[in-house]
C-alpha cells in the first residue's frame, strides 16, 4: 500500500479522510504543531473541568489537541481547532481545579484527558 505525505501545510490538520486510500498522518508533526498552540508562558490549553461517572467518579481536566487523529476519540472541537477552544491555565491552577472538584464530588481520583 501507497503511503503518501498528508497535504496541510500552512493549516493545522483537522478531520482527516479516513475512508481514502492515500490517508496517512505525521504526529511527529502534528505534536509539534499543537505545542506551538496550546502551550504557551508555562501554560497549557484545557476546555473544561468536572467530573465524569466512568471509573466510578473522577474529576477530569480536559486539554485541548493531540497529536493523533483516533476516528473514535470523542474529545473533538479541542483536538480539531486548538486555535480556537480552550484557556490558558498553570499546572498550580488544573491541580487545584481538579482538587477541588473531586473535593465537592466526593470522588477520590483525577486525570487529565
Amino acid at each position: 500500500m501507497k503511503i503518501n505525505k498528508p497535504k496541510y501545510e500552512g493549516s493545522y490538520p483537522r478531520e482527516l479522510n479516513y475512508k481514502s486510500d492515500s490517508f496517512s498522518f505525521d504526529p511527529i508533526e502534528i505534536s509539534e504543531r499543537t505545542v506551538e498552540l496550546v502551550c504557551k508562558n508555562g501554560k497549557r490549553k484545557y476546555t473544561d473541568f468536572y467530573t465524569v461517572g466512568v471509573y466510578g467518579g473522577i474529576a477530569t481536566a480536559y486539554t485541548v489537541g493531540c497529536n493523533l487523529r483516533c476516528f473514535f476519540f470523542w474529545v473533538g472541537r479541542g483536538r480539531d481547532r486548538p486555535k480556537k477552544y480552550g484557556n490558558f491555565y498553570s499546572s498550580e491552577e488544573v491541580s487545584e481545579k481538579l482538587l477541588g472538584i473531586a473535593s465537592n464530588s466526593g470522588v477520590e481520583k483525577a486525570r487529565v484527558s
